[in-house]
C-alpha cells in the first residue's frame, strides 16, 4: 500500500494511483475525501473515456452536467469523462471512492 503514489489535489482530497504505470488500457484510483472536501468548485472533463466509480465508504454528491446524485457506500455510477463532472463528500466522516477509467486519460 505504501508504494502507491499519492497526490494531494484539493484541500482535504488526495488521489492514490492503484494501477501500474504506464497505464495499459485502464487506470484505477482511490479518492480519499475529508468531510466536505471535493474534486473542486467547478465540474471538469478529461478526454472521452468511460469512467466508473464505486463508493467504498461515506456519502458523496456527484455532479454530472446539470444533474446531482447522492451516492452511498456500495453505490456505483458510470459516465463519459467528456461530461462535466465533480464529486464532493456530503457526509461528516471520510469518504473513499474507487475510480476506474478506460482508456486512461492521463
Amino acid at each position: 500500500a505504501s508504494d502507491h503514489p499519492s497526490i494531494h489535489i484539493e484541500q482535504g482530497y488526495r488521489k492514490v494511483l492503484l494501477s501500474s504505470e504506464p497505464a495499459n488500457g485502464m487506470q484505477a484510483f482511490l479518492g480519499v475525501f475529508a468531510a466536505e472536501a471535493g474534486t473542486g468548485e467547478l465540474p471538469y472533463t478529461h478526454g472521452d473515456s468511460q469512467e466508473w466509480i464505486w463508493i467504498l465508504e461515506g456519502t458523496v454528491l456527484v455532479t454530472l452536467g446539470e444533474a446531482t446524485f447522492e451516492l452511498h457506500k456500495g453505490d456505483t455510477m458510470e459516465y463519459r469523462t467528456s461530461m462535466p463532472h465533480g464529486l464532493r463528500n456530503y457526509g461528516t466522516g471520510e469518504a473513499n471512492v474507487l475510480w476506474i477509467v478506460t482508456p486512461p486519460t492521463v
